[in-house]
C-alpha cells in the first residue's frame, strides 16, 4: 500500500470512528492536566490514541522509506560507477572507483585490479554505452581513427592515444600540429606524427621541425632511412649525420642497417670516412664500418682492423676475408648472420 493511501484510509477509519462514538456519545469530557483543564468533546478523546498512532506510523514509514531512498540511490550512483569502471577499464584509463554498497563493494574491488580487453568483433552487452565503446575499440585496434568524444574520456586513456597515433596516417596537418607542439603530446605520438611526416614532406619542412624535436633512437633512424633515400642529392652531411647518431645509443644492428642504406647513395670515399669517424667514438658501430670496407674490397684496411682485434672479435668478418683470400667470393647479404639486413622494416 503507498503511503497516501496509507494516509487516506487512516484518516478515514480515524473519523469514522470519531463519527460513530459522537453519534451514540456527544458529550464533552475534560481532563486537568498541569492546572489546565483541556474539554473536548469524547469522540474526540477516543480517537486519541489512533491519532498518535497514526502519526507515530507515518514517521515510522518515512524514515524507512528515507532510508531505502537513500539505499537506492547509493546503488544506482554505483552502478554508474561500475559501468563508468569498466568503460575507463576498457579505455585504458587508470582510475579506480570505490563503491559504497556492499552489492557492489566486492564486484568493484575485483574489477579494480583487472585489464578487461575486447578481441572478438560479436562482443555485445544490453548497456548501450559499454556496447558502442566496444565497436570503436575494435576500429582502434584495426588501425582505424574514429571519434571517441561522447565517451568523455581522459586524455591520458590508452585507447585516445592510439587512436591519435592512428589519425596521424591520414591527416598530415595534424601530425605538423603535433610536431609543432611536442611540450603538449607524449611520445609515442610525436614519434607517430613524426615517421608519417617522414613520409610525405619535403626535407626542407622536416628539417625546420627538427628544431624542436628532441629525437629517439627509432626517430634517428628512420630519418637517416628516409635520408639515405634521396637519388639527387644528400639532405644531410656527413657531420650532421654524426652528430644525430651521438644523441642516440645505436646497437650494432642499427648501424649495419643504416649503412647498408646510405651504400646505395654515398659514394665509397664519402661513406667510408663516414663510418670511420662513427666507429672512432662509437665501438658498437665497428661491425658497420667492416661491413662498408668489404663492399668497397678495401682488403688492407680490413685486416689491419682484423689483426688488432681480439680472437673473438668479428668472427663472421674473419671468416668471410678467409674465403676472400682462398679465392671465394662471398658478400654479406649471403651469410645468415647478417641475413636481417635483407628484412629489417
Amino acid at each position: 500500500m503507498g503511503l497516501k493511501k496509507y494516509i487516506f484510509s487512516a484518516l478515514v477509519l480515524i473519523i469514522a470512528i470519531a463519527a460513530y462514538v459522537f453519534s451514540i456519545e456527544s458529550g464533552d469530557y475534560k481532563i486537568d492536566i498541569a492546572n489546565n483543564v483541556v474539554l473536548l468533546p469524547i469522540a474526540v478523546w477516543i480517537v486519541v490514541p489512533a491519532i498518535l498512532l497514526f502519526i507515530a506510523s507515518v514517521l515510522h514509514i518515512l524514515y524507512y522509506s528515507f532510508k531505502q531512498y537513500l539505499n537506492n540511490r547509493s546503488i544506482t550512483k554505483d552502478k554508474d560507477a561500475l559501468i563508468n569502471l569498466i568503460k575507463n577499464n576498457l579505455s585504458g584509463t587508470n582510475t579506480p572507483y570505490t563503491f559504497k554498497s556492499d552489492t557492489f563493494k566486492e564486484v568493484g574491488n575485483i574489477l579494480n585490479q583487472l585489464n578487461i580487453s575486447i578481441d572478438n568483433s560479436d562482443f555485445a552487452t544490453e548497456n548501450k554505452t559499454i556496447d558502442n565503446l566496444g565497436h570503436k575499440i575494435l576500429q582502434v585496434n584495426s588501425g582505424e581513427y574514429t571519434s571517441l568524444k561522447e565517451f568523455k574520456l581522459s586524455n591520458d586513456s590508452t585507447l585516445v592515444q592510439q587512436n591519435n597515433i592512428n589519425k596521424t596516417k591520414i591527416d598530415d596537418n595534424y601530425c605538423l600540429d603535433i610536431l609543432n607542439k611536442v611540450s603538449n603530446n607524449p611520445s609515442d605520438l610525436i614519434e607517430a606524427a613524426f615517421i608519417q611526416v617522414l613520409k610525405t614532406k619535403s626535407f626542407t619542412t622536416i628539417k625546420k621541425l627538427l628544431e624542436n624535436i628532441d629525437l629517439n633512437k627509432n626517430m634517428t633512424i628512420e630519418l637517416l632511412v628516409t635520408d639515405a633515400s634521396y637519388e639527387d642529392q644528400f639532405t644531410f652531411t656527413s657531420s650532421e649525420i654524426i652528430k644525430l647518431i651521438e644523441k642516440v645509443e645505436l646497437t650494432r644492428e642499427d648501424y649495419l642497417y643504416i649503412a647498408k642504406k646510405y651504400t646505395n647513395r654515398m659514394s665509397p670515399d664519402q661513406i667510408i670516412k663516414l663510418f670511420e669517424d662513427i666507429s672512432s667514438n662509437d665501438e658498437e658501430a665497428n661491425e658497420a664500418y667492416l661491413y662498408i670496407l668489404f663492399e668497397y674490397e678495401m682488403i688492407d684496411d680490413i685486416r689491419e682492423i682484423i689483426n688488432n682485434s681480439q680472437k673473438d672479435e668479428y668472427i663472421p668478418y674473419k671468416a668471410l676475408l678467409d674465403l676472400k683470400d682462398s679465392g671465394k667470393q662471398y658478400n654479406f647479404d649471403s651469410i645468415c648472420y647478417l641475413k636481417w639486413l635483407k628484412t629489417k622494416k
